[in-house]
């Protein structure tokens, strides 16, 4: 099997079961009001986890070989 045709059906198929999961989701929020409030508020304290994270994490350091990814891409040379 070729790289391209392997690569094509792995994100197929990562599609199709991302949205079963969502479809799925929506069914339980639809059957339960519990359910509903529940993955609201858990929705809420992840944001305010995001934003309390981002404001003390200041100096995020890029990992080396993702530097040297976007560097390649960027044609960007520290000469």
């Amino acid at each position: 099997m070729s790289a391209p045709r392997a690569h094509t059906g792995s994100i197929s198929c990562s599609l199709i079961h991302t949205l079963a999961a969502a479809f799925e989701l929506s069914l339980i929020v639809l059957k339960s009001a519990l359910a509903f409030e529940i993955i609201k508020y858990l929705g809420a304290i992840y944001l305010v986890y995001l934003g309390v994270s981002s404001f003390s994490n200041k100096k995020r350091k890029v990992p080396h070989l993702i530097r040297a990814k976007l560097q390649s891409i960027l044609h960007v040379n520290k000469d």
